[in-house]
């Protein structure tokens, strides 16, 4: 019993550890294999995306995504797929933010998504 006891407290404490502990690395939810094509509009974009869920670090995330969103947030898209892109890319600077504790730009975005 003691030793279950004492098994069960080092569960939580590892748990609470690893709950206290900002993760630093990086991995997206979203990520795309751009196909080997020619290089229109559409896959420079897929080429775009995978370059941003590529990042290492949470800080690298938010300035990729940052960029992309930049580049093709502008409410033109050639294709349909394009604007799946763009959304999964808000998702994703949405959740860096709220992992790097920026609650209000987390928000923002939050609120600019729900609003489409």
């Amino acid at each position: 019993m003691k030793r279950y006891v004492l098994v069960m407290l080092l569960f939580l404490y590892g748990a609470v550890v690893v709950a206290d502990t900002p993760p630093t690395k990086y991995r997206p939810i979203a990520t795309v294999n751009p196909a080997k094509q020619e290089w229109d509009a559409t896959i420079y974009l897929e080429r775009r995306f995978d370059w941003a869920a590529q990042a290492q670090t949470l800080k690298e995330a938010e300035q990729r995504w940052g960029r992309f969103l930049k580049q093709y947030d502008n409410g033109q898209f050639e294709e349909p797929i394009d604007f799946n892109y763009v959304r999964s890319a808000r998702f994703e600077l949405m959740r860096v933010y709220y992992l790097l504790g920026k609650v209000d730009e987390a928000d923002a975005l939050a609120r600019k998504l729900l609003n489409q």
